[in-house]
């Protein structure tokens, strides 16, 4: 009769929940990622957004708007919320020129995922649109009390920007 031989598959797994986000300033290089405030965020954001109805091609359920209003109060319907956990991105001078958020956030099981990204077309395919995901991962692994297990991002086949982002961010 053989013995079973036991095959080491890491190191052991921490049961408890993770904590859930909480609102905090990610700084780096290239700008800064903060939990969303609509009322300071709201109206930047719409000078960057309004008239470019085709950014919100793969986010099923939000936009395009047909105003300020209609954006502004969808926004703050969005900065009370627990799950999805919004977050803005901001460039060096302090402009709103995205967001992104924490989602489908199950604790017990350690899961998170980063999406609903909304990015200007001066934040996409920049330097500081990768680096505010590598901020968020950063936050979920080293920070908060999140430490997942597994964080997913998801996109549509043809959402090619995101697979190019995807690979930038080598997941």
């Amino acid at each position: 009769m053989m013995s079973k031989q036991v095959q080491p598959v890491g190191p052991v797994v921490n049961s408890t929940p993770a904590s859930h986000p909480g609102p905090v300033t990610l700084a780096r290089r290239f700008g800064t990622v903060v939990r969303l405030a609509a009322a300071r965020t709201a109206a930047p954001l719409w000078r960057v957004f309004g008239g470019h109805d085709e950014i919100w091609t793969y986010i099923s359920g939000h936009g395009p708007f047909t105003g300020e209003k209609t954006f502004t109060a969808w926004l703050e319907g969005h900065e009370t919320q627990s799950d999805p956990y919004y977050f803005t991105v901001h460039d060096l001078y302090g402009r709103a020129l995205g967001f992104l958020a924490l989602m489908h956030i199950r604790r017990p099981m350690r899961v998170i995922e980063i999406g609903s990204i909304v990015y200007s077309s001066e934040l996409q395919r920049t330097p500081l649109g990768t680096e505010a995901q590598y901020l968020l991962a950063r936050l979920c692994f080293r920070g908060a009390g999140l430490s997942p297990l597994r964080m997913e991002m998801r996109f549509a086949q043809r959402f090619v920007a995101a697979r190019r982002l995807a690979f930038r961010l080598r997941l």
